[in-house]
């Protein structure tokens, strides 16, 4: 599913016109609904905070065999290359980075040309980065005075990802947008379940 505001509406064509000025940055976070499956959503903002463009996938729902098949890295695979990684090849735009409040987004950057954030926001991921296995994975800094982290992969790449984020968590928190994504998923599914009803 993909949302975009309407070409014809004044206001939303200015913004359309700011994407194309400038290079967005990527939130992507995930949810697994009930009964129904996880569904990704990945929402790029221009450096005030600007929603440029919204996807999300409908939900998948992994079968009895693939939970035998994966094991263990089900939920990494489904999250990074079934769900992420086609979201990120639908937008009109490549972000210059992604950020992501998921831990099992560590390999992202196997798949999409752009560097990978980590930004902890809750307890369980803080804690994550800062245990063994978590400190091989990630090594977390700080971008005015917010928790980032990068992976151990792509240490190559944390300068770049400190300079396209600095700018941007000076004027929001970098966690404030994926209470958006998951608003934004559940009034979708919300939707869909009132459509399906009437």
């Amino acid at each position: 599913m993909v949302y975009g505001p309407p070409r014809h509406h004044g206001f939303f064509e200015s913004l359309m016109n700011e994407a194309e000025n400038t290079s967005p940055l990527g939130f992507f976070t995930a949810v697994e609904l009930a009964e129904i499956g996880f569904c990704g959503g990945l929402l790029l903002l221009n450096e005030r905070g600007r929603p440029l463009e919204f996807h999300c996938n409908s939900p998948i729902q992994p079968s009895r065999t693939q939970h035998i098949l994966y094991g263990s890295t089900l939920r990494s695979f489904l999250l990074t290359e079934a769900i992420a990684r086609r979201l990120v090849e639908k937008c009109s735009k490549p972000p210059a980075a992604i950020l992501t409040n998921l831990p099992e987004l560590w390999d992202l950057s196997r798949h999409v040309a752009m560097p990978i954030g980590l930004v902890p926001t809750d307890q369980t991921s803080r804690d994550l980065i800062l245990s063994t296995e978590g400190a091989n994975r990630w090594m977390h800094f700080e971008i005015a005075t917010q928790a980032v982290a990068v992976a151990t992969s792509e240490l190559d790449r944390r300068v770049e990802l400190e300079m396209l984020l600095q700018d941007f968590a000076q004027r929001l928190p970098l966690a404030e947008p994926f209470q958006r994504i998951q608003n934004a998923i559940d009034e979708a599914h919300s939707s869909a379940r009132l459509r399906e009803s009437a």
